[in-house]
């Protein structure tokens, strides 16, 4: 159903999504829960003539986020289509342990976190969500990291910390226990790693992370 959100649709369940949408329209501000196990909790931003303010938004209420380019149908999609507020968060993060309580605590705290923000904005500034801005530079957008030797994959850093440019993501290490690579952030900004391989073993040309980079606005 995440995808099923446009005008032209042959998904079985259309009473289902009728009746989705018709909440989306009864109320202000939809927001879209996804899980996965190598997310940090943060909102996931599309690049569209809205992603400025949402990248505002995020960054003045210090809440962790991501922007990628996304056409899909989604209900995110679809309520800021109808002149709503749309979110999609992303909640997870590395491992369900023995510490997995710790973990759903904390994406608990996240979204009750969001949406009192949210609450503020739509009484206090509306214009996060109201006023139309340019695209993000692809500069701005998630990118990915590759692994270029086989072997175990050791994480040096945690989702959503904050890293200086160049800095060391992972090692890869072969069956030896010589590191033979060091993953490397690129680009010329700070940023954060929002997505994660869970594998321990890699492979060359394996996407092991993604990205954001953190964005300076006027």
């Amino acid at each position: 159903m995440n995808r099923m959100y446009g005008e032209k649709t042959e998904f079985h369940a259309k009473d289902m999504i009728a009746s989705i949408k018709g909440k989306v329209h009864g109320n202000d501000i939809t927001i879209d829960v996804h899980n996965s196990p190598c997310c940090p909790n943060m909102i996931l931003i599309s690049n569209s003539e809205y992603a400025e303010n949402y990248v505002r938004f995020a960054k003045n209420h210090h809440i962790c986020y991501a922007v990628r380019e996304s056409t899909v149908d989604t209900v995110k999609k679809y309520a800021i289509d109808a002149g709503k507020t749309g979110i999609t968060v992303e909640l997870g993060g590395m491992g369900f342990g023995p510490n997995h309580m710790d973990l759903i605590a904390s994406q608990v705290n996240f979204l009750d976190n969001l949406v009192f923000h949210l609450r503020g904005c739509h009484t206090g500034t509306p214009d996060y969500f109201t006023c139309k801005r340019c695209l993000l530079p692809p500069e701005a957008m998630l990118y990915p990291l590759y692994a270029h030797k086989e072997g175990i994959l050791r994480w040096k850093v945690g989702l959503g910390d904050l890293l200086p440019k160049c800095s060391v993501v992972a090692d890869v290490i072969d069956r030896d226990g010589n590191v033979v690579e060091e993953i490397v952030t690129g680009g010329t900004r700070p940023g954060w790693v929002v997505d994660a391989e869970e594998s321990l073993w890699v492979t060359p040309g394996k996407a092991v992370c993604y990205v954001q980079p953190e964005i300076s606005l006027p």
